[in-house]
């Protein structure tokens, strides 16, 4: 075995740390808003909290867990707080540590430094890579990855020791597995990754007695790794309830799910050719590959179906002569490790959340790298200098493409420009670069870009009801109207519309529809107090008073303090005579909450009207606490009712106190001067 040289790991630092450079200058984008940014368990000050959270905490039926990924997240908050670029230089930091594991664990497979330096430098300069790399969420790509290429380089080191030492390193192993499983779920795969490595390349002797020798004395070496796979799947479905995907994708997000069984595997064996093809043509890249991008395959004559089958036969292939000794064993580690972890992402066996992506390729491209310095390594035997020119040249290539693609990452606009311009056809990079550029106030372009993609896919939901949105902000309610409806057609039950569309009948004095409108969205979300609230309000304007008032009481029940109701149920009271009950529920809000300072404004002025001073002057005293120009109006209030009531001194406080705080209109603050003026001549 070769001496090791010390400029390779030095080389694999310096280049990883240069083409990433300029990702420093990013922001958050796309996922990295829900997933981070706006994440509660992230801000919350409290990390612990991630452990019994699913990773998208609005979302379980996503059925992922990822706690150490997003207690990554939550302690880099805790450091430098909402910093991007403290995130973009912890991943790249991370990626060029993978990078240093790759190429100490294939010098120890191959035992060619050189090979091993081209092998991680293609691992770590790959265009493909960027997705993960940039993309802040891709943490758990990278965090997985780390995780499993320190247990199979503490696994290799394990397998040359015996006794207790073996021992220690295997327990280390088994735990930087299991820490890899809570990153990212695919960490599991390992399991099949060191068996592959010790088939092909620990087991000695011939064919057919390393075949027999590994299933009969060496396959236990793996049963522990196994149980360390079951225990985290078992953690897993303990929190999130499942173990696969417990809710099926959206059509726009994978309309593999929704394909028989025969046109998914199809269309997936067609996408591995796609996959293949980015790996070996790194050139148009994009954060987003889904409907209708990539049509489904649905027969066998379709051109991409025969590169697709190719490609995985060739995989096939490659890993059974390796098996049976007409090629090198190396060759075969390098396409089972492209299998599998690709196996989990690839939509065959079962549907995932996606159809493409190209962070999925993260660690399979490991597998890639070690078939491209194997192949430089039988190359070298003859054509040394053409190889080592073409592996400059090909690095260079990749170093340069990945500088370029960092800087689509920028933002949400850049990131989805990018990607229209390469998937035209996809109607999410559509809607997202739309909310992009609604988001920077450019309406108009925001516009069309929804409409591209309503021609794309007429029924996105989520693309109607921004264009509501749109509408609404923008006082055309009739279009808002009939954009809700259209979403509305599409899913009936979308909880976003539903709401903006109740609100929107309501204030177009279209009541009962209004209330079947809220009678369904509290269908969908029966806890939901503003769904209950709303619902009543509109039986409430549409005379049904009855079911107004059990409604109100029911939200008042599950929340006593929850103003809104109280205010629309004293309404209501007041309205049919009801004054003693008006009071009452205004009472009872403000002992659960002594911030409910509108409650205690109206509860004022019901009492003031009713010739009670001084409880009216206490409920105003309350309502003074909110530091708006409702609780300024209080204060002047308790001023006017304090003169009433000949408490001179108290009203002047008051009064000074209004003055102080008022920020509205002109008339209001000369009335209270002239108050204050009378009150100082008495």
């Amino acid at each position: 075995m070769k001496q090791i040289s010390n400029l390779y790991p030095a080389l694999i630092f310096v280049l990883g740390m240069l083409v990433y450079s300029n990702s420093l200058g990013n922001g958050f984008t796309f996922d990295d808003f829900p997933l981070v940014v706006e994440n509660p368990v992230v801000t919350s000050g409290q990390p612990g909290q991630v452990f019994s959270n699913p990773y998208w905490p609005d979302r379980p039926g996503y059925g992922l867990y990822r706690p150490l990924t997003t207690f990554s997240y939550a302690m880099q908050y805790l450091i430098h707080g909402m910093n991007a670029k403290g995130f973009h230089l912890a991943n790249m930091i991370l990626h060029v540590l993978n990078g240093t594991l790759v190429y100490w664990i294939v010098f120890l497979v191959l035992g060619q430094a050189w090979v091993a330096c081209v092998v991680t430098l293609t691992f770590v300069l790959h265009p493909v890579q960027t997705e993960a790399v940039n993309s802040v969420v891709g943490r758990s790509e990278l965090l997985a990855a780390f995780w499993m290429l320190m247990s199979w380089m503490v696994y290799i080191g394990a397998s040359k020791k015996s006794g207790k030492a073996q021992q220690q390193l295997y327990c280390v192993s088994l735990l930087a597995m299991f820490l890899g499983c809570l990153s990212k779920e695919h960490a599991v795969v390992l399991v099949g990754m060191l068996m592959a490595y010790d088939y092909f390349l620990l087991v000695k002797g011939n064919v057919p007695d390393r075949t027999k020798r590994f299933w009969t004395q060496d396959f236990k070496r793996h049963i522990p790794f196994v149980l360390v796979a079951v225990l985290f799947l078992g953690i897993r479905h303990g929190v999130t309830g499942g173990l696969f995907l417990s809710t099926q994708p959206a059509l726009v997000d994978n309309p593999l799910a929704h394909l028989s069984f025969a046109g998914r595997v199809l269309t997936a064996v067609a996408v591995a050719g796609k996959y293949l093809g980015l790996l070996l043509f790194p050139i148009h890249l994009s954060a987003d590959y889904s409907y209708n991008q990539i049509p489904a395959v649905m027969s066998v004559v379709d051109y991409r179906l025969w590169w697709g089958l190719m490609v995985c036969l060739a995989g096939i292939g490659t890993v059974v002569l390796s098996i049976r000794g007409r090629l090198a064993p190396e060759w075969g580690l390098g396409a089972a490790l492209m299998a599998i972890p690709f196996a989990p992402v690839s939509n065959i066996f079962f549907p995932i959340g996606t159809v493409m992506g190209e962070r999925l390729m993260y660690l399979p491209l490991l597998g890639f790298c070690l078939l491209v310095g194997q192949a430089c390594q039988v190359l070298a035997r003859r054509w040394e200098p053409v190889v080592a020119g073409a592996v400059v040249i090909l690095l260079g290539l990749y170093g340069a493409r990945t500088l370029v693609r960092n800087s689509d990452w920028q933002d949400n606009r850049t990131l989805f420009s990018s990607a229209v311009r390469t998937v035209p056809q996809s109607a999410k990079a559509q809607f997202n670069l739309g909310n992009a550029l609604r988001d920077e106030g450019k309406i108009r372009e925001a516009l069309d870009r929804y409409r591209d993609a309503l021609i794309l896919y007429p029924g996105y939901v989520e693309v109607h009801y921004n264009l509501g949105v749109v509408y609404q902000g923008d006082g055309k309610l009739d279009w808002a109207l009939a954009a809700y409806q259209k979403a509305l057609a599409a899913d009936s039950l979308h909880a976003s519309t539903l709401h903006n569309c109740g609100v929107l009948l309501v204030r177009k004095g279209d009541h009962r529809e209004a209330a079947d409108v809220f009678r369904r969205l509290v269908k969908v979300k029966p806890n939901s107090l503003d769904a209950l609230n709303n619902y009543a309000l509109a039986l409430h304007r549409a005379g049904e008073h009855q079911k107004a008032v059990e409604l109100y009481l029911r939200v008042l029940e599950l929340d006593p303090g929850y103003e809104d109701a109280a205010i629309n149920l004293g309404f209501l009271y007041q309205e049919v005579g009801y004054t003693a009950e008006t009071i009452a529920v205004y009472k009872r809000v403000l002992r659960a909450r002594q911030d409910a300072y509108r409650v205690a404004y109206n509860l004022g002025v019901l009492l003031s009207r009713l010739g009670s001073p001084e409880k009216a002057v206490e409920a105003y005293g309350q309502a003074a606490g909110a530091m708006d120009e409702r609780g300024a109006m209080a204060l002047f209030q308790v001023g006017v009712l304090s003169q009433k009531m000949g408490r001179m001194d108290e009203a002047r406080k008051a009064v000074e106190g209004f003055l102080m705080r008022w920020q509205g209109d002109s008339k209001m603050r000369v009335r209270a001067e002239r108050l204050l003026r009378d009150l100082s001549e008495n």
